[in-house]
């Protein structure tokens, strides 16, 4: 009978190596994974909370890992909240900004800028379609601006206001 103690090595040796180019610690489901933060984030996957991990190094000022989650399962029109550091999946818009402490990269938190996006999946929807969004300062690929107007919502500053308009309603065409 083979002995299992080589198999225990390679794979303690695999999980060690992975670690050192950030790959995905152990997975807690299927859609959503905590990685260190040198991991690049897969297209199709949005960051939605920073921490602490030792598996990722020694900690500093920053948190050194993140959870990341699928949103390629999300129906159009759906919405999915994102730290705004995250990279935004192509087809998806923001609708509103929020401060929350778990999308702060500091360890020791901040009162600068709101951390949490509203993203919604615009891929998929009907033409005649309309949604508000944050920005736009040009519509998406298939889309056109009806109006522009003001939204507390999309301020980007925790503690401003908006001084002039920062939002848009589009329609799908």
């Amino acid at each position: 009978m083979p002995s299992r103690v080589p198999l225990r090595l390679a794979a303690c040796a695999a999980a060690v190596a992975g670690l050192v180019v950030g790959l995905p610690l152990p997975a807690t489901a299927s859609d959503t994974m905590t990685v260190c933060m040198g991991s690049p984030t897969p297209s199709g996957w949005v960051e939605v909370k920073y921490s602490t991990n030792y598996r990722c190094g020694r900690p500093g000022s920053t948190h050194n890992a993140k959870t990341i989650r699928k949103v390629t399962s999300v129906s159009p029109g759906g919405t999915v909240a994102a730290c705004t550091s995250s990279p935004r999946p192509a087809g998806w818009a923001v609708t509103r900004y929020r401060y929350v402490s778990s999308c702060e990269i500091s360890r020791f938190g901040s009162s600068n800028n709101n951390t949490q996006q509203m993203l919604v999946n615009l891929n998929g929807l009907p033409s005649g379609s309309i949604r508000a969004v944050c920005g736009a300062w040009s519509a998406p690929q298939g889309w056109a601006i009806v109006s522009r107007h003001r939204d507390y919502g999309c301020v980007y500053s925790r503690f401003g206001s908006p001084t002039s308009d920062n939002a848009a309603t589009i329609r799908k065409f």
